[in-house]
């Protein structure tokens, strides 16, 4: 199963981004980030920026001349990246992380790839882990007794969208943005961010 990040589109480049996290097996996970705008083609600005990196920097995205390419017998050889933990994410003390991206993944591939629950001490902040944690287990238990996952029987819950309101002072969030946060094909963003 995969997971999805998204990211809200912003008012100069308004376009939509996020991450699909799929596991390949108990040590490594495939992360592909995306971005697009729903109805109409994307900004070349950001196409060269993502492609060719900022400055010598990586931005949101992985440049396209920082991948090596694994031997044919390795899982996805092509999406490798040249950063990675054994080189420290080309970390400097004086210039730090050498792009965006690589501040997230460095702190996402430095926790142990297999951690001991049983020494976890989850407080009510991580109330989102542990229902993900529920879901995946509920979705195996369906797998196991030959039922699909539940969000094969409803595909309109992916059409959800991450937004990039301002709400009035006082306001409700989740009332607010409730209809905002509701995709629909053929609409654009719905909204102007």
């Amino acid at each position: 199963m995969p997971f999805w990040t998204l990211v809200p589109p912003q008012k100069q480049y308004p376009e939509l981004s996020g991450h699909a996290w799929v596991p390949i097996d108990d040590h490594h996970t495939l992360a592909i980030m995306f971005s697009y705008t729903p109805d109409q083609p994307f900004y070349e600005k950001s196409r060269k920026l993502f492609k060719e990196g900022y400055k010598g920097r990586e931005t949101g995205h992985h440049s396209a001349g920082n991948y090596v390419t694994k031997p044919l017998t390795t899982p996805y050889r092509n999406y490798w990246s040249r950063f990675n933990r054994a080189n420290a994410y080309d970390y400097n003390y004086e210039t730090g992380m050498p792009g965006l991206w690589l501040e997230d993944a460095a702190c996402q591939s430095g926790v142990a790839p297999i951690y001991d629950r049983s020494k976890e001490h989850l407080g009510t902040s991580d109330t989102g882990i542990a229902r993900v944690r529920r879901m995946l287990l509920d979705s195996i238990r369906r797998l196991t007794q030959g039922q699909p996952a539940p969000a094969v029987d409803s595909p309109e819950s992916f059409m959800v969208r991450a937004v990039s309101i301002t709400i009035p002072s006082g306001g409700d969030w989740t009332e607010y943005g409730r209809d905002l946060m509701k995709a629909q094909l053929g609409k654009g963003f719905g909204y102007t961010p």
